[in-house]
Order: C-alpha cells, then structure tokens, then sequence
C-alpha cells in the first residue's frame, strides 16, 4: 500500500463508537478531543450526564468528568465560570428528577430514593423538605389533584 491511498475504516472502527456509547461514554465529546476541536461542554451536557448517574451510589466529580472527557479541575472550572458547583448541580438535578418521580409515577417513595442514588428513604426525605419545603408524600398528594383537577377540566371542556 502506498502513502497516497486512503486508509479504509476497519470493523474496529466502526464498532467503536456504539461500544463507547454502551459504556456510557459521550461519543461526541470524544470525537472533539480527536480532532483536537474546542471542546462545548455546557451545563446542559453535564446535567444530561449528572441524570444518566442519577442512580448510581458513586456519582462524583470524577465521574462525570470521565464521561465528558475532562480533567476534574476543568469540570470545576466550567461549573463556577456558570455560576454553580457539582453538588448545587446535583442536587438541582435530583430535585427536579424527583418532582418528575412523584408527580408522573407510582413507584414507592423508596424506590424513587433508590432510583435518584439516596442511601436510603429517610435522606431522600429530609433532602426533598429542604428543597421543596415540603414531603415527597405530601408533593405527591399534590400533584395528583393537580392532575385530576385537569382531567376534570379537559372532560368539562369536550362536554
């Protein structure tokens, strides 16, 4: 082979990217870091990663840099240059997953702190009053009338 032909893509090549995204890795930040372009981790990118580790006992810092391919100090630094720190955005994004648990499922309350990475319901518990100021039982109440309020409304309306 001479160095004018092109190098083809072999099966390696091909597979790769689908088994970085079974591992759960950003495909597209890696690919960034290949071609040595500027990398655009935005806040969103670390929330949707903060998410997808939600439920994992080991979510940290080095996690999630690990996934967006980044240095622990860059993630940092990144995270105060927006104005926020990892675990205010963990939280932030627990609480909202949370109201999303409570209000959309019927899961226990202790599955739903199992699910959100709690060691047990009782931290789920106090972590959901100091963010909401109220009980995850009591959102939930809420929130169901809320929904049944509504469907009233919308059978009202097409009678």
């Amino acid at each position: 082979m001479s160095s004018q032909e092109p190098i083809q893509a072999g099966p390696l090549s091909r597979d790769l990217p689908h088994a970085l995204r079974e591992g759960g890795y950003d495909v597209s930040a890696l690919a960034q870091r290949a071609g040595n372009a500027p990398a655009h981790d935005s806040i969103a990118d670390v929330r949707t990663v903060v998410q997808r580790l939600a439920n994992d006992r080991a979510l940290s810092l080095a996690a999630v840099a690990r996934q967006l391919c980044v240095s622990e100090r860059t993630l940092q630094r990144r995270l105060a240059a927006a104005g926020t720190g990892f675990r205010e955005l963990c939280d932030d994004v627990r609480r909202e997953l949370a109201r999303q648990y409570l209000a959309d499922s019927t899961q226990s309350l202790g599955e739903i702190a199992f699910r959100l990475g709690f060691d047990d319901a009782n931290s789920f518990f106090r972590s959901f009053r100091r963010w909401t100021g109220t009980t995850p039982g009591s959102f939930r109440k809420s929130a169901e009338s809320a929904d049944s309020g509504r469907a009233a409304d919308t059978i009202t309306d097409r009678g």
